[in-house]
């Protein structure tokens, strides 16, 4: 039961970690930088693999809170409030993965190659 509560603690503080992290950190040094224009290329990275941790981390705590509940109570409590708003968080951030991400790509693909074509810098002024 200790064990499934540290997996449970240790998969929220890496996937809320995560993102306060990068609002705080990595994002305002990259958007405050001088190269501003590049600031794309730096996040998409960045933030493919804060969704990634957040889906592993998302899983991981469902299943061991889920054991969690089993082990203690009897019953797994598919609909407690833990487990529906940590679904919710799994979601959304699996719609920003496979849904948003890619048409960013496709938007900052498209820029640079307007900015390549008309001989303009993407880079803000």
């Amino acid at each position: 039961m200790a064990f499934l509560r540290y997996v449970m603690s240790l998969s929220l503080v890496a996937w809320v970690g995560g993102i306060l992290f990068f609002c705080f950190d990595d994002a305002d040094f990259v958007f405050c930088a001088a190269i501003a224009a590049f600031g794309g290329s730096v996040v998409s990275p960045a933030l493919n693999r804060l969704h990634w941790i957040g889906i592993v981390s998302g899983i991981l705590f469902l299943v061991s809170s889920l054991l969690f509940s089993r082990f203690s109570t009897g019953d797994f409590r598919p609909f407690a409030a833990a487990h529906i708003l940590v679904a919710i968080m799994l979601a959304l951030t699996c719609i920003s993965q496979f849904t948003l991400s890619p048409k960013l790509a496709a938007i900052r693909a498209e820029t640079a190659r307007d900015g390549f074509r008309t001989g303009r810098s993407s880079r803000a002024v």
